[in-house]
């Protein structure tokens, strides 16, 4: 599968490095989101590492699956109103990932309370 993935990566993607990085890259990244969505919220840690935690769509699909895995994620995306709001959805002690400023947010703050009233603790 691997290589078939690779081979479709590597279409008409031209000599250049530039282009092969890319596209090596791009084929990582949709290798992780799969791996993601079919179980492994963790894969972000794994071989793959630090090189997608300001990736966004990865980070939604790790949160999706373990709502702590927002602490994995770059300080810019724990600072992303609608990721951490879908983080304390599913784990409202997922608010201490969270960036100051959105532990601070009324909304944010207020969803994860009416979950889990422990989660006041979370609160900046």
């Amino acid at each position: 599968a691997t290589k078939n993935h690779q081979a479709r990566a590597n279409n008409g993607s031209g000599n250049s490095k530039s282009s092969s990085s890319r596209s090596s890259k791009d084929l990582q990244r949709e290798l992780l989101i799969e791996e993601i969505r079919h179980g492994s919220a963790w894969a972000l840690t794994s071989h793959l590492g630090g090189s997608f935690l300001d990736d966004r769509e990865v980070i939604l699909e790790a949160v999706k699956r373990n709502a702590h895995a927002l602490g994995y994620a770059s300080d810019a995306l724990r600072d992303d109103a609608e990721l951490v709001l879908e983080a304390v959805k599913r784990a409202p002690d997922a608010l201490t990932h969270a960036s100051e400023r959105l532990r601070n947010d009324e909304r944010i703050a207020k969803e994860a309370v009416i979950r889990d009233g422990g989660a006041l603790a979370y609160v900046s």
